[in-house]
């Protein structure tokens, strides 16, 4: 058994809630379980990027991190 069929099977003994994507629920059908649409859902998440201070950084991890940055200030990310 699966982790998200283990979830299904909670929540359908009434032991919990969970969110999961809408193509999961419609495939999998449990008459057990309730289906409620999230309305405009806002998702967000934070990106850290881990680098030693102290030591040379090649060209290429330079222009990574430049272009992660201007990314993720641009809201040019999907």
């Amino acid at each position: 058994m699966t982790t998200m069929e283990s979830i299904i099977n909670m929540v359908g003994k009434g032991v919990g809630v969970t969110i999961m994507p809408k193509a999961y629920l419609d495939y999998i059908d449990n008459r057990l379980i309730q289906t409620i649409p999230i309305q405009n859902p806002v998702v967000t998440t934070q990106i850290g990027l881990v680098y030693r201070k102290n030591k040379f950084l090649c060209a290429a991890s330079r222009v990574f991190m430049e272009q992660l940055v201007e990314t993720v200030k641009g809201g040019n990310y999907k």
